[in-house]
């Protein structure tokens, strides 16, 4: 049996005993009809497809969000049906076949084997051309950076998953993000404020916003982001920053076209599901950095407008991203603690790790600081610890440029043994290779006792005990 008809043997297999047998004997001859077989796909189910379609066929197949987890079952997505419709099935059925007939399928040609995917539950992110110099690129499970220097090596040949930064919201003038400036700028596609004035974020003054609710400005961004990711196989998808829930947290003021929070929220969610569309069917991951802030919101000084932002976008990506997660967003690296001011919060903050796994995604949660203050990675890494599921969610550290390896909080204890456990003012979970200990108060001090042993943890600070 040649190559090619094992696999399309093995696809008839794979929906045996599911009512798919019959379309699979009914299916185009493989090497003379791999047209046929992909107009079929696509004619396939209602109009649009349902969004929980292309999450459960990652679930299916263990691609995506649940890469290296197909059937996983706390993975199963949310929205599916609690009997998926036969269309379904026939649909995944033709796709697998055209993959197939095609023979690149991405799954043999750019995953990198499971059993070599980087320490699970940490990961990498920097800018600026770092990764190369970096020695320990190799021990993350998930890897961010730029699309255009060296680091797109690094992304395509580490063993994690190594992610492409684009934004579409951003449209830089010296590279590009998605949209160049110059096609941006020549097709109407910066935004203007109530006065004319193009828009700038107000943090880079070099990103101009883009129309990101313009089909044509969506459709000229995936065709960029995808020529860009299939002339460099190995990467595995893209991360897109500033996915904001208002654009005045951008650019101090809403667009003239898109006047109201609402209007802009709406342009921004159309950006994700195309580009997800698009992207999802040749299997590339995509993460983004959703923040839900919106000036002036009293639930902007919890997690409750980002947890809103997160429930609409999250159905149509495999990560989302938190940043400044367990720390304020005031560059100060002040860590958050319990209690109700702004700058606490820590309980709300937390939530969004269980909301993210709850939707079938990868939590990301990056704490920024200095190269030296292990109190703040270990805080940030054991605060993530105690929700996380034992999935594709991670904890970065970045230390702004300087390679942020530290014992302090790459150290691996394992997967979650048992759920967390409130301790006074903290809190205690046991892993398989270790403990967790973390005290969130912002005045009192906390004793645990871990196998006989007390340990006593100043306000604010966390323990990482490997073994115990």
């Amino acid at each position: 049996m040649t190559k090619h008809a094992a696999l399309v043997f093995a696809l008839m297999l794979l929906f045996a005993g599911v009512g798919s047998a019959a379309v699979a004997r009914r299916a185009p001859a493989p090497a003379k009809h791999l047209s046929a077989a992909i107009k079929h796909e696509k004619r396939l189910g209602p109009k649009p497809t349902p969004r929980w379609y292309w999450r459960w066929a990652d679930w299916r197949l263990g691609e995506g969000f649940a890469q290296d987890r197909a059937h996983q079952h706390n993975l199963r997505p949310q929205q599916l049906p609690a009997r998926v419709p036969h269309w379904a099935w026939q649909r995944l059925h033709y796709f697998l076949l055209a993959r197939a007939i095609k023979g690149h399928a991405r799954t043999s040609t750019t995953r990198k084997p499971p059993a070599s995917r980087g320490s699970s539950g940490i990961g990498l992110l920097n800018y600026g051309g770092h990764l190369a110099s970096f020695t320990h690129n190799s021990l993350y499970h998930l890897v961010v950076g730029d699309a255009w220097d060296g680091d797109a090596k690094v992304l395509a040949s580490g063993p994690g998953l190594g992610l492409a930064y684009f934004s579409g919201a951003d449209v830089n003038t010296g590279y590009s993000t998605g949209v160049p400036y110059s096609q941006a700028s020549q097709n109407g596609w910066l935004l203007r404020n109530s006065s004319g004035s193009l828009l700038v974020n107000k943090s880079y003054p070099s990103n101009y916003v883009g129309d990101v609710g313009s089909t044509a400005y969506q459709r000229a961004w995936i065709a960029n982001v995808e020529k860009y990711l299939a002339g460099h196989p190995g990467i595995d998808g893209i991360f897109i920053d500033d996915v904001v829930f208002d654009l005045k947290d951008l650019a101090n003021t809403e667009a003239a076209k898109y006047s109201t929070q609402p209007q802009w929220g709406g342009a921004m969610l159309s950006f994700v599901e195309a580009v997800h569309a698009a992207l999802h069917r040749k299997g590339y991951y995509v993460a983004v950095n959703a923040s839900g802030y919106i000036p002036g919101d009293a639930n902007s000084n919890t997690s409750a407008n980002t947890q809103t932002w997160w429930r609409k976008v999250g159905p149509y990506v495999d990560g989302l991203m938190n940043e400044y997660y367990d720390e304020t967003p005031t560059g100060t690296d002040q860590l958050r603690t319990s209690g109700t001011a702004w700058y606490q919060g820590w309980s709300s903050w937390q939530q969004l790790i269980g909301l993210a796994q709850s939707m079938g995604d990868d939590f990301i949660g990056l704490e920024k600081g200095s190269s030296t203050n292990t109190t703040a990675m270990t805080y940030g890494k054991a605060s993530f610890l105690l929700e996380w599921n034992g999935g594709g969610s991670v904890f970065m550290y970045s230390a702004r440029g300087s390679d942020p390896t530290n014992g302090a909080w790459t150290t691996n204890i394992g997967k979650p043994a048992r759920a967390k456990v409130r301790i006074g003012a903290g809190w205690e979970r046991a892993y398989t290779g270790g403990t967790v200990l973390v005290n969130p108060s912002a005045s009192a001090s906390q004793t645990f006792t871990v196998k006989g042993k007390s340990y006593t943890l100043a306000p604010t600070t966390a323990r990482i005990l490997k073994g115990s």
